[in-house]
């Protein structure tokens, strides 16, 4: 994560901005910040999805549903993870390494257009489109 942001409560996110050479970097640590939180909502959403199904059967599950479970699965198989489970007994620095690992992958996505596998593919592009919207946001020529 990068070490120029603060959480001020529950609802507030500061960011220091500390490119004094005016070469718009912060951009990149605001995709930092969203690699780390897309990670994190795709699980924890997993998760949640997956004690539904527990609870209430499988076949009440919409085909989304399914397919984040898919994604999810897809994803932990190629962080050499078990299952979810595996994920949510990790501590901070032990998934630090796994979001790391995301990040550089999607960056190299970015650059040759290859998902690191086949069956990442959809989240991949899936997760391209949400970053890029999320930046075109960011850009001050663009804010109302």
């Amino acid at each position: 994560l990068p070490k120029n942001f603060h959480f001020n409560g529950n609802e507030r996110l500061t960011f220091f901005d500390f490119d004094f050479v005016g070469q718009g970097y912060l951009i990149n640590d605001i995709t930092s910040l969203y690699v780390y939180f897309f990670l994190e909502v795709q699980t924890a959403l997993a998760a949640e999805i997956a004690y539904t199904a527990a609870v209430h059967g499988a076949d009440t599950l919409t085909e989304g549903e399914r397919g984040i479970l898919a994604d999810t699965q897809a994803l932990m198989s190629w962080f050499g993870l078990e299952d979810l489970n595996a994920w949510d007994n990790l501590d901070f620095e032990r998934g630090r390494c796994y979001h790391e690992q995301f990040a550089r992958r999607f960056e190299a996505y970015l650059f040759a257009g290859k998902a690191p596998s086949i069956e990442l593919q959809d989240m991949i592009q899936r997760f391209d489109a949400q970053n890029y919207s999320v930046q075109r946001r960011g850009d001050p020529a663009r804010l109302p």
